[in-house]
């Protein structure tokens, strides 16, 4: 999922509702290779919110990875249910608007707000 913050206007009266299921597995075990054996789908349900010329993406994530044991290697599973919100801005002197523990990213030259690569 891409989107520009031209799009993402229109939702500024009602958010954006994402609920989805991302296949994620070949990117992380290819990315992670000694630390990631699997990844089972990714549900995704989050809103979409702009306001004032940023779009905030805030979502709960959830799903399970294989991963080495710490101890014997053989593979476990490692339920992860998180949430997350991330900001996105095309103006720099917006970064006031934010707290510094805020996570916000800057758009350059029409850049799109790429959801996959947030997940990933």
């Amino acid at each position: 999922m891409k989107w520009s913050l031209e799009e993402l206007h229109r939702y500024q009266n009602e958010p954006l509702h994402i609920q989805s299921t991302f296949d994620l597995n070949a990117s992380l075990t290819k990315l992670f290779p000694d630390i990631i054996l699997g990844v089972d789908p990714v549900k995704v349900d989050g809103y979409v919110t702009y306001d004032g010329g940023d779009a905030t993406v805030s979502a709960n994530v959830k799903t399970t990875l294989t991963v080495p044991s710490s101890r014997s290697l053989t593979p476990v599973e490692l339920p992860l249910d998180f949430n997350f919100t991330e900001t996105y801005i095309d103006n720099r002197s917006h970064f006031s608007r934010y707290e510094d523990d805020e996570v916000v990213f800057l758009l350059k030259d029409r850049e799109l707000i790429d959801f996959d690569t947030a997940l990933a």
